[in-house]
């Protein structure tokens, strides 16, 4: 089964981003400069309805990133069949920040200094990050205009 896999290398700050889907989920990571330690990591959806997947235990014993429980995903939180989408990874000027965008939208951010991931779908703070913030977003990724 084809799965979403998307990379890039920041020129500049030799950091990586990759979007990735796993089992139920897609998340965005970052790396350190010319290095594949990562940085920080992003939810940014589910792909399959929750009460369909199993058990968080489940996924910490494969070490595999957990899907958002249903308390924390926002409407829109629920992306079926991402192969059938359109995703990029956006750059900010200097590489120390990364933004995933489906259908040309920004969906997660991640910046590395201070190391903090932001995601549309995420309802409220916890482990799967903290809620969007378009103006967080609009000064790491400022439009020319």
């Amino acid at each position: 089964m084809d799965t979403l896999y998307l990379s890039s290398t920041h020129d500049t700050s030799g950091r990586s981003a990759v979007v990735e889907e796993t089992e139920g989920c897609i998340y965005l990571y970052l790396t350190r400069p010319h290095s594949g330690h990562l940085v920080k990591d992003c939810w940014l959806a589910n792909t399959t309805d929750f009460e369909s997947l199993p058990e968080l235990d489940h996924f910490r014993a494969r070490q595999l990133p957990p899907p958002a429980v249903p308390e924390f995903v926002g409407e829109g939180g629920l992306v079926e069949s991402p192969l059938d989408r359109a995703w990029s990874l956006r750059w900010n000027s200097d590489g120390t920040a990364i933004a995933a965008e489906l259908n040309g939208q920004p969906i997660g951010m991640i910046a590395s200094d201070p190391p903090a991931a932001r995601a549309l779908h995420v309802a409220k703070l916890g482990p799967w990050g903290a809620p969007w913030d378009q103006g967080h977003f609009e000064r790491l990724f400022p439009t020319d205009g």
